[in-house]
């Protein structure tokens, strides 16, 4: 049977009890997965490692467990994937969050380009949609959601997605370690866009002739790049 998983902000060691002091995980855990006291659950504490325990009892906003030395198998990314997205529309952007979380991207950075629409997110709702897509893919850690910046700030190591530029297959970039990619926004990528990428020479790639939208080409570029 599957160990329901949660992270929790707390540290945990094994063989020892923790309290956990978060209203909403307590009750996620007591009302949305009825647990009760003695069952079992996995507890991360975003180390990479994480390990089951059983539940002790309930406060009136907290969850205390007893933690076993039985560890977790935690899903670990070979590569370290900087995805750069310029935001599109919100259900949009929570579906590229959610997908890319789940295939393993260690960094979401939202990007500000000439034709985004879209210029705020909403950091709580994404972080819990980060959370809950760890959780349920298995991840040992949580991938790091960065704040905006300008498309004039992203950095040099970094390729561009483009119908115009170089086959992925000859880029080279599904042998490195560290990835950065910018998806480019739902309107398209604008003359100013790529004055930056010629002023900072970044290669440009291409993942075909087919015109893909924004969060097709996302989850699109994570598959390649994160799946054996």
């Amino acid at each position: 049977m599957k160990i329901q998983r949660f992270f929790i902000k707390e540290s945990i060691a094994p063989e020892k009890n923790v309290e956990v002091f978060d209203k909403d995980l307590a009750h996620q855990i007591r009302k949305v997965f009825r647990k009760r006291e003695g069952d079992i659950v996995g507890l991360l504490d975003n180390s990479g490692k994480g390990f089951e325990a059983s539940i002790i009892d309930f406060g009136k906003d907290s969850v205390s467990f007893d933690v076993s030395n039985v560890s977790l198998n935690c899903f670990v990314p070979e590569k370290e994937l900087w995805i750069y997205v310029c935001i599109p529309k919100k259900d949009k952007f929570e579906l590229v969050v959610e997908k890319a979380t789940e295939l393993g991207v260690s960094h979401i950075v939202p990007v500000i380009s000439e034709r985004t629409e879209k210029q705020n997110i909403n950091i709580e709702r994404i972080e819990r949609i980060i959370k809950e897509a760890s959780e349920q893919s298995e991840r040992g850690k949580l991938p790091v959601l960065h704040e905006s910046i300008e498309i004039e700030n992203i950095p040099e190591d970094i390729c561009v997605l483009h119908m115009e530029g170089k086959s992925f297959a000859d880029s080279g970039i599904k042998d490195k370690k560290i990835v950065k990619v910018l998806i480019g926004p739902e309107g398209g990528l604008g003359e100013k866009d790529f004055s930056v990428f010629e002023e900072k020479d970044i290669e440009i790639i291409s993942l075909g002739k087919q015109v893909l939208r924004a969060e097709t080409a996302s989850i699109a570029i994570c598959s390649l790049i994160l799946l054996n």
